[in-house]
């Protein structure tokens, strides 16, 4: 919302100093972050530390600073995004055949449902609640914590876990800040980042799994989805969200999936 853009407009002014958003936020300042947040891009939570805590994170950082002003401190944990659904669960991709399925509006969500036969329909957040209830849309999808705290186990029968997007959140310092801070200050504050996020992580974790409970106690049934189905058929959807971006996308990519 206008939320994170007064705070990204702030951080590069020099006004605000610190914020907290995602890639598929940063991916529309900076389209070299899309790397980062493509369907089935990420294995598993370790996978994606292991990668953000590392040199790729560097290189995003490096595109950040100079595309908008803004570094990444650090990376936290949201968790996965998986389908919720009204009538049939989705456990291979063939089960979202023409369902609608409310997506954020933007080509990395639209597309990877496309190739999954669905009908992506944006909706903004606020009125997902209302489109489930209403059978506006069929399905909508978010991170379990996120079902809860929106109530959408309320409106629908099926969470499947497609696990199709890693949620990570990012912590952004103004760049424009962080060079007015001597050498020994500016390590003291990535590395204050990096140990508060060591501990966001493990409270993220413990907030989807309680999440998952609630959701369960709800009388949602909790659906085992062929992730690797899923994965298969969303793949070469990458190459198109990646199209303008050059070499230096792939070799992000293939630096990715090598740490898998």
């Amino acid at each position: 919302g206008t939320g994170i853009r007064d705070a990204v407009e702030g951080m590069r002014l020099g006004t605000i100093e610190l914020s907290s958003t995602g890639p598929d936020y940063t991916s529309n300042l900076v389209p070299m972050l899309t790397t980062a947040s493509l369907y089935y891009v990420w294995r598993s939570s370790e996978h994606a530390w292991r990668v953000l805590d590392g040199e790729v994170n560097e290189r995003l950082s490096r595109h950040l600073i100079d595309g908008a002003g803004l570094r990444i401190l650090t990376w936290g944990y949201q968790g996965f995004r998986s389908v919720i659904s009204k009538g049939r669960a989705i456990a291979s991709p063939g089960d979202l055949a023409g369902m609608r399925v409310r997506v954020p509006e933007a080509r990395l969500h639209v597309l990877p449902f496309q190739a999954l036969g669905a009908n992506p329909t944006p909706v903004p957040y606020a009125e997902v609640y209302t489109a489930l209830q209403t059978n506006v849309v069929d399905a909508a999808e978010g991170v379990p914590a996120a079902v809860v705290q929106m109530k959408f186990y309320e409106v629908v029968d099926y969470f499947s876990l497609t696990e199709h997007l890693f949620n990570p959140v990012q912590i952004l310092m103004s760049e424009r800040v962080f060079q007015t801070l001597s050498a020994d200050e500016q390590e003291t504050v990535t590395t204050a980042a990096r140990e508060a996020f060591a501990y966001q992580r493990e409270l993220g974790e413990a907030d989807n799994e309680a999440a998952m409970e609630e959701i369960k106690a709800g009388g949602v049934e909790i659906v085992e989805a062929d992730v690797d189905a899923f994965r298969e058929r969303v793949r070469p959807v990458w190459d198109e969200l990646l199209a303008d971006l050059g070499d230096e996308a792939k070799e992000i990519v293939a630096a990715i999936d090598a740490a898998a």
